[in-house]
């Protein structure tokens, strides 16, 4: 039989992993941003008479898909170790894996979902290419993952300002035949140079500026501070750990 001084610290550690608490202000945001985009494709967003905003279009209208966006940085964060920081060489590598992987399926989901032709902006393809983008700064600490979203939060709009003026300046009718005007799809990889165009700039979510919504940064906002490790559940770092985010909300 193992003596406790060799085989009490290891089984513990193993089942604060497997075992960690719920952040319920994150559950909550979920809820809410599940909530909303339910509401806009279920009410009407608009008037039929006047053409004006409903009360439902005004509350729910692009905040929900913003809030899905600011989460899935969250669940980056969180999945990545929260106030705990990245972890070990190897804990980092596993992570990218995760992710990548993770990133992968939304990818497909989101490919095959918009074959369905229905009316909703469908978000999982931009989703999926986010989380491939932040493969290189997951192991950043949350000092400069601030520095950086909130440059890139100045910055974002003016470049994507820039970029789209000088584009429909180079290139003719750039507004109406540079985009895609439906949810990317499978069949949008035979015109490669169309759908990088509506993904980056001309779509309906232009990664130039949403990288910065999902950035990691948000760690600060829900463990990544000493002073604030008491929002994850414990003071111990090891409560970090919640579970892995579902692949909608990363």
């Amino acid at each position: 039989m193992d003596s406790p001084s060799t085989a009490g610290p290891a089984p513990r550690r193993r089942r604060a992993l497997r075992s960690p608490a719920r952040i319920s202000g994150v559950d909550a945001a979920r809820c809410l941003a599940l909530l909303g985009m339910m509401a806009v494709h279920v009410l009407s967003t608009t008037d039929e008479f006047t053409g004006d905003p409903t009360v439902a279009g005004w509350l729910f209208t692009g905040r929900p898909s913003a809030l899905f966006a600011l989460l899935a940085g969250v669940g980056l964060a969180l999945l990545c170790g929260g106030a705990a920081g990245p972890g070990t060489r190897e804990r980092m590598t596993w992570n990218r894996k995760a992710v990548a992987v993770r990133a992968v399926l939304i990818l497909v989901i989101g490919l095959a979902v918009a074959m369905l032709e229905t009316s909703v902006a469908i978000i999982l393809v931009h989703y999926g290419l986010l989380f491939l983008l932040a493969l290189p700064f997951l192991s950043l600490r949350a000092r400069p993952l601030l520095m950086l979203a909130a440059i890139w939060v100045v910055l974002a709009p003016v470049a994507y300002r820039l970029v789209y003026l000088a584009l429909s300046a180079e290139l003719d009718h750039f507004a109406e035949s540079w985009r895609l005007w439906h949810s990317p799809e499978f069949g949008d990889l035979a015109q490669p140079g169309l759908l990088a165009m509506d993904l980056a700039v001309s779509g309906y979510y232009p990664l130039i500026i949403w990288p910065a919504t999902c950035s990691r940064v948000w760690r600060s906002a829900a463990c990544g501070s000493p002073r604030r490790r008491w929002r994850c559940g414990s003071p111990s770092s090891a409560r970090c750990w919640p579970p892995a985010p579902t692949w909608w909300d990363g």
